[in-house]
Formats: C-alpha cells, structure tokens, sequence
C-alpha cells in the first residue's frame, strides 16, 4: 500500500517492472532482482523459482536498468 499498489488488480495492471521500479524508489537498496521475480510470480501464479530462464533474464535486466536510473 505504501508504494500505491493495494489489490491484485492494481499489480497486474502495472506489471513487475512498474511494481519494482515503485518498491527500489520507496525502499532502497533492500528491493534486490528477487522480488521481481516474486511480482511476476504473484501476477502469473507461478513459484518465481518456475519462471523461464528468458523471462528471468529480461526482468533482470529490466530491474537493472531501473537501479541504474534510480541508484545512479
């Protein structure tokens, strides 16, 4: 709630990337690539463990490029 996402709804409308890029801003350096692999999870209602190793590669590169932008 605190970075504006309160329902399942509202995390599948913005997506991992939005979600994350929104947690890294609030929270810093503790928002490590696992959480979003655990938004994607949460969205697509698999274990993150589960996802393919294509979609993991480019959510790490999407959180990536989002610390780059916000971390500086």
């Amino acid at each position: 709630l605190e970075v504006g996402i309160a329902t399942p709804a509202q995390l599948r409308k913005l997506g991992p990337e939005e979600a994350w890029r929104r947690l890294r801003f609030a929270f810093g350096k503790r928002v490590t690539v696992n959480f979003i692999y655990a938004l994607e999870a949460a969205i697509t209602g698999q274990r993150w463990k589960d996802l393919k190793p294509g979609r993991k590669a480019r959510l790490k590169a999407a959180a990536e490029a989002i610390r780059l932008a916000t971390d500086g």
